[in-house]
C-alpha cells in the first residue's frame, strides 16, 4: 500500500522465509526509491494485507483474523476488532472510516459474509451488506465522494463478481460484472476521480 503522496510503502514478508514453513509475516515500511527498509510490526502473528489512510496517520492490516491499526512512525500495533475476520480493507477518503469484508473464519464456514464499516476509534461498527453465503475473498474500494463501496469477490468457478453499495448501507447501486479469474493471478479494485460520475 501507498503512503499518500507517494513517498513510502508498507507491505507484508517474512525475515527468513522457509518454503514449506508457515511464515510469520510482518509488516515493512520502505521508501519509494527502495531505501531505509524498516520492520514495523514483529511477533508470531501473520500481519498481512496492509492498507494505509488517506491522510497518512494509519495503517490498518489483517493481524490472524482480526482488524488492526498502527501508526507509520508510532508505538505498538492495536487491535479494532477481535473475533470479526477482515479481509478487503479499504479506507474512506476522509480516512475517518475502514469498511472490510468480514468472513467466517469458523471450520464449518456457515455464516454468510459480510461488508462491515467501523469508525477509526473503532465506534459505530455496523454492517452496511450481507452476502447470501459465506464467501471466501474480497477486495474493496471507497468512491471518491465516499458515498459508495465497491466490491469484488470470489464467486466460485474460478470467477470474480462485483457489487457497489451505499456506504450508508441503504442498498445496492449496481451488481454483477462477472469477470473470469483466469485473465489475471490477482487484482484489487481502484476508483478512478476522473472515471467517477
Amino acid at each position: 500500500s501507498w503512503a499518500p503522496g507517494g513517498g513510502q510503502i508498507v507491505f507484508s514478508a517474512s525475515a527468513k522465509p522457509k518454503q514449506g514453513v508457515r511464515e510469520d509475516l510482518d509488516l515493512y515500511l520502505i521508501d519509494a526509491d527502495g531505501s531505509h527498509l524498516q520492520q514495523l510490526t514483529m511477533g508470531a502473528a501473520n500481519d498481512v494485507m496492509p492498507a494505509w489512510s488517506p491522510d497518512g496517520t494509519w495503517i490498518a492490516f489483517h493481524r490472524d483474523c482480526s482488524l488492526w491499526l498502527v501508526q507509520p512512525d508510532g508505538p505498538q500495533a492495536e487491535p479494532l476488532s477481535y473475533g470479526l475476520c477482515a479481509i478487503g480493507i479499504a479506507w474512506s477518503p476522509d480516512s475517518q472510516w475502514i469498511a472490510f469484508m468480514e468472513v467466517d473464519s469458523g471450520l464449518e464456514g456457515q455464516r454468510p459474509s459480510v461488508i462491515r464499516v467501523f469508525r477509526r476509534d473503532g465506534s459505530d461498527s455496523r454492517i452496511v451488506y450481507t452476502f447470501s453465503r459465506p464467501e471466501t475473498g474480497g477486495r474493496l474500494a471507497w468512491s471518491p465522494d465516499g458515498q459508495q463501496i465497491f466490491c469484488a469477490y470470489d464467486a466460485g468457478n474460478v470467477r470474480e463478481d462485483t457489487l457497489l453499495i451505499d456506504a450508508n448501507g441503504q442498498g445496492v447501486v449496481k451488481q454483477g460484472i462477472d469477470i473470469p479469474t483466469d485473465w489475471f493471478q490477482d487484482f484489487w479494485p481502484q476508483w478512478g476521480v476522473s472515471d467517477f460520475r
